[in-house]
């Protein structure tokens, strides 16, 4: 059992400033604070849908958007643990009909790929209404034949377009869907029951997940579902305060992989010009 790291008192303390503070600001969402794995306040307030007036509980599922890129890295970690992939090798070996054959899988992880962003292409040339597959995410990047940004390695820029690539390696390289797969290696072994990579099937039946709203003027408006939510790898896992807490303190042990590859993936980005960049495998340092 982990003990407090801090006197109790001083637990109470940091508990009532932060309360005050959460009601103030009439901060809607869940909130955590642990210290050294301890947690020493948590915090629940508002709606998980406005529309219908559905309270917040602590286990209300929130899509974490970029925060996905840690998990999927570590997927990736996970293969190379156990001697599927090398980090070197080019995507091609396992996706053949990927369209650049001397872009590496280190290169997807560091952002270093020069790869267009593939939203560009679900935006303009994907029906809205359809549902949409990384699967189909590469052959859209095939079929409108884009080019490189720069020459692999040669600079980084953030790209959402890598990671969702490295989730269809995951796939090919698995055998299995990049939900069962982070589900079986990441979620079920720490024991975050409450996450999930989207899926059709689970999350059409899931009611404990947070909606997001816009405000115009006086009035809100639900977001309606886009088929960019249905891409994994770059984003959409859905998790919560507490299980995030789980994730964390993870990424300080050896539960999913070997303390050499947990410092690897925490490792700097360095370019082929040798100039170095504070980004390692899906974490910005």
């Amino acid at each position: 059992e982990i003990q407090a790291p801090v006197p109790e008192a001083k637990v109470h303390t940091l508990d009532s400033l932060l309360t005050k503070v959460m009601k103030n600001y009439r901060f809607n969402g869940n909130a955590l604070v642990a210290i050294k794995g301890y947690p020493i306040f948590e915090y629940s307030n508002g709606y998980a849908d406005l529309y219908t007036k559905t309270p917040l509980n602590f286990n209300t599922a929130f899509q974490i958007a970029s925060v996905s890129k840690g998990f999927t890295a570590m997927c990736i970690m996970i293969l190379y643990e156990q001697g599927k992939i090398d980090l070197n090798d080019s995507v091609t070996k396992f996706i053949p009909e990927f369209p650049f054959e001397r872009i590496t899988i280190k290169q997807l992880l560091q952002h270093t790929s020069g790869l267009q962003n593939y939203m560009y292409f679900v935006d303009n040339f994907w029906n809205k209404d359809q549902a949409i597959t990384n699967e189909d995410v590469l052959t859209l990047i095939n079929d409108h034949n884009p080019q490189l940004n720069f020459r692999p390695g040669y600079r980084h820029l953030y790209n959402n377009t890598g990671y969702a690539i490295l989730a269809l390696l995951v796939e090919r390289v698995s055998g299995q869907r990049f939900y069962t797969f982070v589900k079986e290696k990441i979620f079920t072994p720490l024991g975050m029951d409450n996450s999930f990579a989207w899926n059709k099937d689970v999350t059409d039946t899931l009611k404990n997940v947070a909606t997001g709203f816009t405000r115009k003027g006086y009035r809100y408006r639900k977001f309606a579902h886009n088929p960019l939510d249905e891409v994994l790898g770059d984003k959409s896992i859905y998790t919560t305060a507490g299980d995030m807490l789980k994730w964390d303190q993870a990424l300080y042990s050896n539960k999913l992989i070997g303390d050499s590859l947990l410092s690897l993936s925490f490792t700097k980005t360095k370019l082929s010009r040798g100039r170095e960049y504070n980004y390692g495998f899906g974490w910005r340092l």
